[in-house]
């Protein structure tokens, strides 16, 4: 079994953060609403929820999110039954921004039709 609220410390840690470097959790009701919850009560809930982190049906809700403070965050991921947490680096704000030039770069595969009035 798993613990959920070991898990996330787990991959925390693996990461180099400290709970307190969270900035909210996202979670939903059973309608779908989303709910910003901040990190000590959701570990307090977190640390009571151990599942079954195998091959079979996800038990942890896919969309549950945990946000840095950085930006970065932690998403949900399922792969052939088995799920864990997923690291997402914050994009960089720091770019060159430039108007997009479909000749430089390769958006899609295959023929693709766009319409002179930018309707597919």
């Amino acid at each position: 079994m798993t613990n959920l609220g070991e898990e996330l410390r787990y991959n925390l840690r693996a990461h180099n953060y400290i709970p307190e470097e969270v900035h909210h959790v996202v979670v939903h009701d059973e309608h779908g609403r989303e709910f910003y919850v901040d990190v000590e009560s959701f570990l307090a809930y977190a640390d009571r929820v151990a599942y079954e982190a195998c091959y079979g049906l996800q038990n942890i809700d896919a969309s549950l999110v945990v946000v840095m403070k950085d930006g970065s965050w932690f998403s949900r991921q399922e792969y052939d039954g088995s799920e864990r947490f997923l690291y997402h680096l914050a994009p960089s704000l720091d770019v060159a921004v430039e108007p997009f030039d479909p000749q430089k770069v390769t958006l899609c595969e295959g023929e693709i039709y766009i319409a002179p009035d930018g309707r597919m």
